[in-house]
């Protein structure tokens, strides 16, 4: 009788989590997410030159943090003599950068680097928060699911790494 139950149970764990309902839920993921990060990207593209418009923002977001008692000594420290001196090319990275995450995301394109590189930006996007150890936040949520998506490689469902991969199958980048 007990051998039957877990015999159920199992046959009924891999049925409920095969490989393609996880797949599934990873292709939903990378969308979601990309569709998330592109609308962000593109709504600060759209600020005019090429991005720009959006560095008063940036600003405030970085003048924000210094001013913040729960940010990181080292991150502060960081924002005062790299990013304010610098707040162009930073202003350019994130607004390019989310753009692109989110293109890579929706398309399935090199979604393990993206992936990694949208993990680190939401990292960052933590960090300066001075909440970067709190599960609950959403900028440590989206470095989880960013890192989820690029160790999963799920741009090799419903995307273009699919190809990527069947051509180059040595490559691990896809």
């Amino acid at each position: 009788m007990g051998s039957n139950i877990i015999a159920f149970a199992r046959d009924f764990w891999v049925r409920s989590f095969s490989e393609s309902s996880t797949r599934a839920a990873l292709v939903f993921l990378r969308i979601y997410v990309g569709n998330f990060y592109i609308i962000t990207g593109l709504n600060k593209v759209g600020r005019g030159d090429w991005g720009l418009g959006y560095q008063d923002s940036v600003a405030a977001t970085v003048t924000g943090a210094i001013e913040n008692e729960n940010v990181y000594g080292f991150y502060k420290t960081f924002l005062e003599g790299v990013v304010m001196p610098n707040l162009e090319v930073f202003t350019l990275l994130v607004t390019w950068g989310e753009t692109f995450l989110g293109f890579a995301m929706l398309f399935g394109i090199s979604v393990r680097l993206a992936g990694y590189l949208g993990a680190f930006m939401a990292f960052n996007y933590a960090l300066a928060s001075g909440r970067a150890l709190d599960l609950p936040s959403f900028d440590m949520s989206q470095t989880l699911i960013l890192l989820t998506l690029g160790l999963s490689a799920a741009g090799r469902s419903f995307g273009v790494d699919q190809y990527l991969a069947k051509k180059w199958p040595n490559a691990k980048i896809w």
